[in-house]
């Protein structure tokens, strides 16, 4: 089992943003009961999310989408911090997006889980 624990690395995004069958890793997920360690494990339609005191079950198209918004999430407070440089136009290339994150949609009701 792998432990993803840094905000923003190329394995946390690979397995963000491209879920396959049999990953299981440690990572912070944005839950029902706020940001927590969660252990993954993919399967081919059912993604298992476990923490201390949660435990769920969730279709895989529900965990992709709350995995990009996870990391879209990540993304944008590790670009926007205060600083003084300025941004890049097409910042979002170097994180995995094809345009702009805040574009695409998302369906609310995958939002919601038990």
């Amino acid at each position: 089992m792998e432990e993803l624990l840094e905000k923003i690395s190329l394995d946390r995004q690979e397995r963000l943003l491209n879920p396959q069958m049999s990953d299981h890793y440690k990572t912070f997920l944005f839950g029902k009961y706020g940001v927590r360690i969660y252990t993954v494990k993919v399967g081919r339609k059912w993604v298992m999310l476990r923490s201390n005191n949660h435990r769920a079950r969730i279709s895989l198209n529900k965990f992709r989408t709350i995995a990009f918004v996870q990391w879209r999430r990540d993304v944008e407070s590790h670009v926007f911090e205060p600083s003084t440089k300025r941004k890049k136009r097409e910042w979002y290339r170097a994180y995995g997006f094809n345009k702009n994150p805040r574009d695409y949609f998302i369906d609310n009701k995958h939002l919601s889980w038990k």
